[in-house]
């Protein structure tokens, strides 16, 4: 039979010293994601729904999103694109 003796890990308290909380996500705090879609034809064309309201646009696959549809507090909960019929287009 063995025995094993365990510790708690320890931090320096210096390694992240110089760092502070700081929000990187929109002004409501939520920040959630409920829905998502992209575009078919040209995937990097996201649109995202947020748990806190609004919907967002990506064109260079979530780099970066501008706001679309945020006149409204309510929560997004499903988003659907119109795909392009290949056929027809």
């Amino acid at each position: 039979m063995a025995s094993v003796t365990l510790s708690a890990q320890t931090l320096d308290k210096n390694t992240f010293g110089g760092m502070s909380v700081r929000q990187i996500g929109p002004a409501t705090m939520s920040g959630r994601i409920s829905a998502l879609d992209a575009l078919q034809s040209d995937p990097r064309v996201l649109y995202v729904g947020a748990a806190g309201g609004g919907v967002w646009k990506s064109t260079n696959a979530g780099t970066t999103f501008e706001s679309v549809f945020d006149d409204y507090p309510q929560s997004i909960g499903a988003i659907s694109i119109a795909q392009p019929n290949a056929a027809t287009a």
